[in-house]
């Protein structure tokens, strides 16, 4: 219990660092190679979160996610590194073309997560920019 408490405290207690890292925050210092997206692993991310909080004593968790774009890399991925890879759009899905490729393993493994976050009773907020620029379809099922 005291091991979680040193990296888990209920928000009114650690509201102050919460904002100053917020305020701190810069834009991500790695060089994107021409023609590629960002290195993305959105889906490792939200599985550490759910992890750690798997073992928390807390009472009703929130995870809060901030995505930027899709996922690009590891489990969870719903397009490629490559630009000519468009994401796949509402025609692509309902044609179920190659666009679509990524699109039933990562619904599944998000479907997974979900099952596990919602077994420990723990809500999951997703901030982004557009729903089809980062796959909120394929994490429909993420608990909010």
């Amino acid at each position: 219990m005291d091991t979680i408490k040193r990296f888990l405290l209920p928000l009114a207690e650690c509201e102050f660092s919460l904002n100053s890292i917020m305020d701190d925050l810069q834009p991500d210092p790695w060089i994107i190679p021409p023609g590629e997206r960002p290195q993305r692993a959105t889906g490792t991310a939200l599985n550490i979160a759910i992890s750690i909080l798997e073992a928390c004593p807390f009472e009703g968790p929130r995870i809060v996610m901030f995505t930027g774009g899709p996922c690009t890399v590891g489990p969870g991925q719903v397009v490629g590194l490559k630009l000519e890879d468009t994401l796949r759009s509402y025609n692509d899905i309902s044609k179920d073309n190659d666009l679509c490729k990524y699109m039933k393993k990562a619904s599944k493994y998000y479907q997974d997560l979900s099952k596990r976050a919602i077994k420990s009773q723990q809500v999951v907020d997703i901030y982004g920019f557009t729903v089809d620029q980062f796959g909120l379809l394929e994490m429909v099922s993420i608990p909010k």
